[in-house]
């Protein structure tokens, strides 16, 4: 006797959590929805934050690029560097953003970019977050507009490393067909 196309025999979770059934649609909350536009719909979505990230990434960095000055002092603000060191940090940070958020946005060697990016996010909000756990009272250095280094940036820049989480994955490491004999699926 045949299965039928439920979370019974002959079935296995699908991205969302659902059941396959051997038709290889995915069954879920929303009804039957073939494999492959799950897939695509991830495509996009990890196209989609690519370019949010990155066009992020790049605006943010040219302002650093744009305004040396203002970004030296806002690296100093956070007091977390010896004097020496400030000058060249914030020019390696202000050279490495809008160079990084260019790749991203281009989808070059997002293997590599997407780790540094979220390294680098990584260090701002622990930068962020140390600032506020001292009770600095700083510009948070992050873009053109003059923001207060606060939980919110933290939260925003913990939104970014999710986007980012999301265009790594989408890669082509994350999410390879099962039918399609592990070619990767790209919008």
């Amino acid at each position: 006797m045949k299965a039928s196309g439920g979370a019974g025999a002959g079935s296995s979770a699908g991205p969302s959590g659902g059941a396959e059934a051997p038709d290889g649609r995915v069954r879920g909350a929303m009804g039957a929805v073939p494999r492959s536009a799950w897939i695509r719909g991830f495509a996009v979505l990890g196209f989609a934050c690519r370019l949010a990230v990155g066009g992020t990434f790049l605006a943010t960095g040219a302002a650093k690029f744009i305004q040396p000055a203002a970004f030296v002092r806002a690296v100093e603000a956070y007091q977390l560097l010896p004097d020496w060191a400030v000058v060249p940090v914030a020019a390696l940070l202000a050279a490495a953003e809008p160079l990084l958020g260019a790749a991203l946005l281009l989808g070059l060697r997002l293997d590599l970019v997407c780790p540094a990016l979220g390294g680098l996010t990584l260090l701002f909000m622990g930068a962020i977050a140390s600032a506020v756990m001292r009770g600095l009272t700083i510009d948070c250095g992050c873009s053109f507009l003059s923001e207060r280094a606060g939980w919110a940036a933290v939260a925003r820049d913990g939104a970014l490393l999710l986007g980012l989480g999301v265009a790594w994955w989408q890669r082509g490491g994350g999410h390879k067909s099962r039918r399609g004999g592990g070619q990767v699926v790209r919008p």
